[in-house]
């Protein structure tokens, strides 16, 4: 009897092609799994919380020591480190936008209520960014194109900015949105404005209303030539053409009256439909609320009787709709600890003077900290992340302008050590530059055009040679645009493009933005968190292994997650106020029954003849665990299946094959398991009887 076999599933999900038309070793579907260095598929470990952290922001890792950052006095547990950063303008943390280790100490970016934005650097506040912000960092064209930064994220606009102007514009037109401003002064001079102007109300749509007018035959008898509708004009127009005879019934007649007003359309416009002996005569298309007043006569001759409409009435002019546009002009004096806020639908956007001038993300590259401003890459003085002044006594910091390298002068959001490069992110490219101790030895590489990430998060360094950041397209590899600046024909997200880019669009634009990437110590698998949806990409070369599969973290309750930390082998996500280890403390804490359910939807499997009606005569499977099992059969309709049973052993031994009758040309297993402990699926068959060759 022939059968067929899945020896293992070392391609993971691929959605290059309709599930019909499936390749043995693929997955349409691995949800709460990952695919191990042979190819098996394993369940994911449970993510344990260890320590409630209520309070504080971020996480980070040094010396073997798990951090928090907050700004206020707080005791955090046991196992657990605090570092307080406060605000000078005596706000509370809101963020932290990153955290880096230089020289064994932690280079911090924190966010606050004020909008205000700091550097710190072992505890204390980055000073020297005070100076450069008040003399070249920031004025009002780095205010506006930070508020626009931040809008950008609200869910019901889009926000652009040109000098000191934000432009926000309604995401969906007809829908309109509520906006303010206000500000507040924390300088020498209080003349601080954030002027607000509406360029276009906007306009809600308007659906078109054809105009009507109604006709009803109310009597007559048969009399042709004499008994009859004469006619029906509309503005003095005769819309019938011809008189027409009572027929027998009034029904009959008003129906032969509207189909004769009805073949006229295409000369005069007007189309005609009837309900019993009634007609309702409607105006041409896109004629709106013209129409309405048309003087409406109905002439009957001989005894029909006829009550009509004296008016054409009801129409309405249809309306396209129209994006609101509203700008906001900053002005007055610029200070850095002015206060300035856009408010969208009651979300407050808050930015201050000096926040404007500061990087929100950090970079450790040849023994300096670097950080991108607008169009800028800022670099601090060589071994010492407290100096960024320029003009300082014994400064080397500076800053490389992006725009002038390379066409274009999009917002800087990331970089990531590439190589021998180091790559600097903008939403549309990547530019690649050659950087040294020495300032003077920097130097232009290339450009990658095309492609780069609104996620700065998801940049991650990937082994020695790579970088995996999250594009509009989908997952893409550094090296892989690097070696052919050409469609991604073999780029490392390609078989979940599509699946990426569905989880993407069901983002809001905010958590698009925080998409945070990490690499899991003990495999080195590639984490990205979307949303609420982890991809994960078993990466094993030597075995031909790379597989992409997914995990749903239940156990984080819907919060986001704000850091992964790497520390003493193990991975620790934050989400809301939890830090959770990965496989609890030990490494090794599995889920508990109904914690973590594990899904594999195969895709459909014909063993190569796709055509071939064959007849399932049994399922084998090796696995560990306990794992409900179906066959999808019908390709048109997945939710037809056979079911195989809840299956708990390795069914290949001792003649333990599952009979499964039935009959199609291509089946789908589909696996889940609920119950607590370890669980994986080594291989499967499917056995059968071919129509063209029945044993």
């Amino acid at each position: 009897m022939p059968y067929l076999t899945i020896n293992d599933f070392k391609f993971g999900m691929d959605r290059r092609r309709k599930r019909v038309a499936g390749t043995p070793g693929t997955l349409w579907l691995g949800k709460n799994i990952h695919i191990t260095r042979g190819g098996d598929i394993e369940r994911r470990l449970k993510f344990v919380p260890e320590y409630n952290v209520a309070g504080t922001f971020g996480a980070a890792s040094l010396r073997g020591q798990l951090y928090v950052f907050g700004s206020e006095v707080l005791t955090v547990p046991l196992g657990v480190q605090y570092q307080r950063l406060q605000d000078p303008l005596a706000s509370l943390m809101t963020k932290i936008l990153d955290v880096k280790t230089f020289a064994g100490k932690f280079y911090v970016i924190a966010e606050y209520a004020s909008g205000n934005v700091c550097h710190f650097y072992d505890g204390a506040r980055v000073t020297s960014w005070d100076t450069v912000v008040a003399s070249s960092g920031a004025d009002f064209t780095t205010m506006a194109d930070l508020m626009a930064a931040k809008i950008e994220n609200d869910p019901a606009v889009t926000a652009t900015s040109m000098g000191s102007l934000v432009t926000i514009t309604a995401l969906t037109p007809g829908t309109a949105y509520s906006i303010s401003t206000a500000t507040v002064n924390g300088g020498g001079v209080n003349d601080q404005t954030a002027v607000l102007a509406t360029v276009q109300a906007n306009v809600v749509g308007v659906d078109e209303v054809r105009a009507t007018a109604t006709l009803t035959v109310n009597g007559g008898t048969l009399s042709a030539g004499v008994n009859q509708i004469a006619a029906v004009t509309i503005d003095g127009v005769d819309v019938l053409g011809k008189a027409i005879d009572w027929s027998g019934s009034n029904e009959s007649t008003a129906l032969r009256v509207a189909q004769q007003i009805t073949s006229g359309f295409t000369t005069h416009g007007y189309s005609a439909a009837v309900v019993g002996a009634t007609i309702t005569v409607t105006a041409a298309p896109g004629t709106g609320a013209t129409p309405n007043g048309f003087d409406f006569l109905a002439t009957a001759a001989g005894n029909v009787s006829l009550s009509a409409s004296a008016q054409m009435s009801g129409g309405v002019t249809a309306v396209s709709p129209v994006a609101q546009v509203c700008t906001v002009t900053f002005g007055g004096t610029f200070e850095v600890a002015d206060r300035f806020t856009v408010t969208i639908n009651g979300t407050d956007y808050k930015a201050t003077g000096g926040a404007s001038g500061m990087g929100r993300t950090a970079y450790v590259d040849k023994n300096r900290v670097w950080t991108p401003i607008g169009s800028l890459w800022r670099y601090c003085k060589l071994n010492d992340p407290t100096v960024w002044d320029p003009a300082a006594v014994g400064s080397d910091a500076g800053f490389i302008n992006i725009a002038t390298a390379t066409e274009g002068n999009e917002r800087l959001v990331a970089a990531a050590r590439y190589q021998n490069l180091a790559g600097v992110f903008s939403s549309e490219n990547i530019t690649l530059y050659q950087l040294d101790q020495d300032p003077a030895n920097f130097a232009f590489s290339d450009t990658l055009e095309h492609t780069g990430t609104k996620a700065p998060k998801s940049v991650l360094r990937y082994g020695n040679n790579d970088v995996f950041y999250l594009d509009i397209t989908g997952v893409r590899s550094l090296r892989a645009r690097d070696a052919s600046n050409a469609p991604f024909v073999s780029d490392i997200g390609n078989a979940i493009d599509s699946y990426v880019q569905e989880l993407v669009k069901a983002l809001s634009k905010q958590q698009e933005a925080d998409s945070l990437a990490a690499i899991e110590p003990k495999d080195g698998r590639y984490w990205l968190i979307l949303g609420d949806t982890m991809i994960v990409l078993s990466f094993f070369p030597g075995a031909k292994i790379s597989a992409w599969t997914t995990y749903e973290p239940t156990e984080f309750g819907g919060a986001p997650v704000q850091a992964f930390v790497r520390v003493a082998g193990q991975l620790v996500a934050r989400a809301g106020d939890y830090l959770y280890f990965y496989g609890g403390l030990t490494g090794d804490v599995e889920p508990e029954d109904g914690e973590v359910i594990a899904e594999v939807h195969c895709p459909f499997f014909s063993g190569q003849t796709p055509a071939t009606i064959k007849f399932i005569k049994g399922f084998d499977v090796a696995l560990t665990n306990s794992w409900t099992c179906e066959l999808a059969f019908d390709p048109n309709d997945e939710a037809r299946t056979m079911n195989v049973g809840v299956l708990s052993t390795i069914t290949f031994a001792n003649q333990g094959r599952i009979p499964v009758p039935g009959e199609t040309s291509m089946v789908a297993p589909i696996l889940t398991c609920s119950k607590g402990g370890a669980a994986s699926i080594s291989m499967m068959a499917i056995h059968y009887e071919s129509e063209e060759d029945p044993s």
